[in-house]
């Protein structure tokens, strides 16, 4: 056996196997992520103020405005605090994502970017500000991309749960962190995650 052969075909492979398998983690952890959010979010997007779409290699939560904000426009109401709970107590391992809020599409020029500001202010109370990246295109062109290997993906992503809504979103991508990946991309309301600040607001 040609040794120094079978050293360079393991070492050539490697990389190839290691990005099956970071691929294999994504896609699981997108569907966990799915998951997780339909069953916070039921309740809220049977009564039509929410929807959750899965995204290739990610998700989009959409809020309905009356439903999320209060009279002046920005503040959260209690509702919506609580829509947003749902959202923070669903995610994952926060070295696996990244979020990106955005005003809805009728919402006025002058209270697009308080509005974000206000979901991305949510997050960072929950101690989750880290995860709210800074160029939102960039978010949501990584949850619309699929990960390297189609075929672990499983089935086609099912329609979004509840009926359409309009309004302000949550667009979350799940990509593999670029140090070693954990062995599972847990909860963060798991006791393994358990004081990384996703905690209901009061």
């Amino acid at each position: 056996m040609d040794f120094r052969r079978l050293g360079l075909s393991l070492l050539l492979g490697s990389p190839l196997l290691m990005a099956a398998c970071a691929s294999n983690d994504q896609a699981a952890a997108t569907q966990n992520l799915g998951d997780r959010l339909q069953a916070r979010l039921s309740a809220d997007a049977e009564a039509g103020r929410v929807s959750v779409e899965r995204l290739p290699s990610g998700a989009r939560v959409t809020i309905q405005d009356s439903a999320l904000f209060g009279p002046d426009g920005v503040a959260l109401t209690a509702g919506g605090r609580s829509v947003m709970t749902g959202v923070v107590q669903a995610l994952l391992d926060p070295s696996w994502q990244q979020v990106a809020m955005a005003a809805g599409p009728d919402t006025p020029a002058t209270l697009q970017g308080p509005r974000a500001r206000a979901m991305e202010r949510f997050f960072a109370d929950h101690g989750l500000g880290g995860m709210v990246a800074p160029d939102p295109a960039a978010v949501t062109a990584q949850a619309m991309t699929a990960p390297q290997s189609p075929s672990l993906l499983g089935p086609a992503p099912p329609p979004p749960a509840g009926a359409p809504v309009s309004g302000a979103t949550v667009t979350i991508s799940v990509m593999p962190p670029a140090g070693p990946a954990p062995d599972n991309a847990a909860p963060l309301d798991s006791p393994a995650t358990a004081d990384a600040g996703a905690h209901p607001a009061s």
